[in-house]
């Protein structure tokens, strides 16, 4: 079953029924096309959900008024919306928008057509979602504990 995405919130609802990634070996000792088959494989996206991206992200970034995420540089603020001499509107980010499509496009999920815009406006960046959830109950999801209070 395809899950259509229209804002990121929805994701967030979708991951409460997303399959887990499979977690990797600490060590490995056999051939690198048993690791890849058993530990890699399974975990990329189909080239279905991939190619589906793709056309809703191109047909996004064809209207004038798209708006881009982009890597905040130095001279620019997170969750700030610039533009530039020639029009073009980016928001600077950190690196959780691309986190949150590699791992939207892991699960199979697809941006709904025509919503494409609204994905990316509702995107966040991790230091805003990171008061909207207990680091915490993060690191628990993931699988991992937190030893020191830094």
């Amino acid at each position: 079953m395809t899950v259509l995405i229209r804002t990121a919130s929805d994701a967030r609802t979708a991951t409460q029924t997303a399959r887990p990634l499979i977690r990797s070996p600490a060590a490995f000792d056999g051939p690198l096309e048993e690791l890849i088959e058993q530990y890699i494989l399974p975990d990329l996206p189909t080239a279905s959900v991939v190619a589906a991206f793709h056309h809703a992200f191109a047909e996004y970034i064809a209207h004038s008024d798209a708006l881009f995420l982009l890597r905040a540089v130095s001279g620019t603020a997170r969750r700030v919306t610039y533009r530039t001499n020639d029009g073009t509107r980016f928001r600077a980010t950190d690196n959780a928008p691309a986190w949150w499509v590699h791992a939207m496009l892991a699960q199979g999920y697809e941006i709904a057509m025509g919503a494409f815009g609204d994905v990316v406006k509702s995107c966040q960046t991790t230091f805003s979602m990171l008061h909207r959830v207990p680091l915490r109950q993060l690191m628990l999801q993931a699988g991992t504990s937190r030893t020191s209070s830094t």
